[in-house]
C-alpha cells in the first residue's frame, strides 16, 4: 500500500539570479548544458530534471552526488545552479533562507508552501516526480492479511495527529490501498522506463 509522497522541488541557491522558473529556462536556453545537481544517478531528481528539460525543449547536465546532502550542500555554495530534491529533505535550507524553491514538479501544490506553484501550472508538462513510499509485503501474503495490515495503517493515516506529523516534515499521507497502490506500482515502473531510456540515465 502506498503510504506517503514526499514532494520533489526545484531548488536554485540563495544568492542565484533567478526568481522564476522563466528565469531558468532563458539562462539554460543562453547556455545548454546548465548543471543541475541530483542524489545519485537513476535518482528521483535526475528522471525530474529530464522530464523538466525534455518540457521546456532545454538542455540540462546532471551531476550525481553519493546522497542529497553533498548535492544540496553544492548549490548553496553556488558550485552548482540548481536541483530537485526532496522537499523534506531541503527543507532545513529553505528555513534557514539558504535556498529558494521555484516549483513543485509535481500533480498539486503542496501544503507546506502553498504559494509555490507546480511546473505544471507553470506549462510544464511533465509527470508528477514526487517519491512515494509505500509498504510491501511477501508474495503469497493471503489478501485477509493484506487487507487487514491496509485498514490498519490507512485508520493511523486519518488521525489528526498522525497527519499532523507528516505535513511537518513536508510529506504528504495518502493511504492508498493494495489493489490501487499495485496498478500504481506497475504504471510508474512503465513510465519511467520509458524516460529512463529517452534520457539514456542508468543507475549507479
Amino acid at each position: 500500500m502506498l503510504i506517503y509522497i514526499s514532494p520533489t522541488v526545484l531548488f536554485v541557491g540563495a544568492d542565484s539570479p533567478w526568481r522564476s522558473v522563466a528565469d531558468l529556462v532563458a539562462a539554460a536556453k543562453a547556455q545548454p548544458g546548465l548543471a543541475y545537481a541530483v542524489s545519485g544517478n537513476g535518482s528521483p531528481g535526475q528522471f525530474a530534471g529530464a522530464s523538466f528539460a525534455r518540457a521546456a525543449g532545454i538542455e540540462l547536465t546532471s551531476i550525481a552526488y553519493r546522497g542529497a546532502p553533498p548535492a544540496l550542500t553544492d548549490v548553496v555554495g553556488g558550485r552548482v545552479p540548481l536541483t530537485f530534491s526532496t522537499l523534506a529533505g531541503a527543507m532545513p535550507l529553505l528555513r534557514e533562507g539558504k535556498l529558494r524553491a521555484l516549483a513543485v514538479a509535481g500533480d498539486s501544490r503542496v501544503a507546506a508552501l502553498p504559494d509555490l506553484p507546480t511546473l505544471r501550472q507553470l506549462g510544464f508538462d511533465i509527470p508528477d516526480c514526487g517519491v512515494w513510499y509505500g509498504l510491501l509485503v511477501p508474495a503469497g501474503t493471503p489478501q485477509a492479511v493484506q487487507a487487514k495490515i491496509a485498514d490498519d495503517v490507512i485508520g493511523l493515516l486519518r488521525q489528526p495527529e498522525i497527519r499532523a506529523r507528516f505535513v511537518e516534515q513536508a510529506a504528504i499521507p495518502v493511504g492508498e490501498g493494495p489493489a490501487r497502490f499495485t496498478a500504481r506500482y506497475n504504471a510508474e515502473i512503465s513510465r519511467w522506463a520509458g524516460i529512463a531510456r529517452a534520457a539514456g540515465i542508468k543507475a549507479e
